[in-house]
């Protein structure tokens, strides 16, 4: 079925950049999944959604040859402003549109990190997935992760309720920035609408601020999923529920994290 994901262009905001930043650069808990499938010394490694470079970073500074790849030119900016404050190797950072890649070499592994690929429209990520076998070395592979809906969300979808989750960050200067997310599974479709609110309080001196972004993303099974790679030309070789390498559990776990290669290899 053709449709098109509702976006806010939320990526492409300086504002989001922030509140993105805000959350995941100091994220590392998935960096293992990925050093784990690194076999080589200074290996020629493409992240796809690159974001600010939490990841690049660090694995430019182990000495791997990175290019960090995202279509927001926002986080781009910021990925350089914070490379700048570091003496180590720096990543190749290109604003690019991961569907339409097109790179004159061969990677040892692409990296599509914390759920982009749900973020693509079906088709794009039908390209983006055969692209990217194609950008990949014989022996190469591709490392993801895929948000899989919980049976508690797709339960509140079937009765039209929505989920509500929310956190609040503590800042330096004392005020506080708190994130409200509203999620609700459409079954008919298998979209996942998402409503992001960013409250801004407390600020010394500053008014309160309210921010709000709304967007779809694939709200697909694992066997959904399964097929699209197998039709890509990838073989999945390895599959986990968490980046600590449980055994994949669809009752338990609304993470996947894939290991694919070549499905010739």
């Amino acid at each position: 079925m053709a449709f098109e994901l509702k976006q806010d262009l939320i990526y492409r905001n300086a504002r989001y950049t922030s509140f993105y930043d805000l959350e995941m650069d100091g994220y590392l808990d998935d960096l293992p999944f990925y050093q784990k499938h690194l076999f080589l010394q200074n290996s020629a490694i493409l992240e796809l959604g690159c974001g600010t470079g939490r990841l690049s970073r660090v694995l430019a500074q182990a000495g791997h040859r990175v290019y960090g790849v995202d279509l927001s030119y926002a986080m781009l900016h910021e990925a350089a402003q914070k490379q700048q404050k570091t003496t180590s190797t720096a990543p190749f950072y290109i604003c690019m549109d991961m569907s339409r890649l097109a790179f004159n070499r061969l990677f040892d592994l692409i990296i599509i990190p914390f759920n982009t690929l749900n973020l693509l429209p079906p088709e794009q990520l039908r390209k983006t997935l055969t692209l990217c076998r194609d950008h990949l070395k014989k022996d190469g592979e591709l490392l993801t992760q895929i948000f899989i809906p919980e049976a508690q969300l797709i339960e509140l979808g079937n009765r039209n309720q929505k989920q509500f989750q929310f956190k609040i960050y503590n800042l330096a200067d004392g005020s506080k920035v708190i994130k409200e997310i509203l999620k609700g599974y459409a079954p008919a479709t298998g979209l996942i609408d998402i409503t992001e609110r960013y409250r801004l309080r407390f600020r010394p001196g500053q008014p309160h601020e309210d921010w709000q972004y709304q967007y779809q993303v694939l709200g697909y099974s694992t066997e959904q999923w399964q097929q699209l790679f197998n039709h890509a030309g990838f073989k999945v070789k390895e599959r986990y529920g968490d980046c600590r390498f449980a055994a994949f559990d669809p009752g338990e776990h609304s993470s996947l994290f894939l290991v694919a290669g070549h499905a010739t290899t």
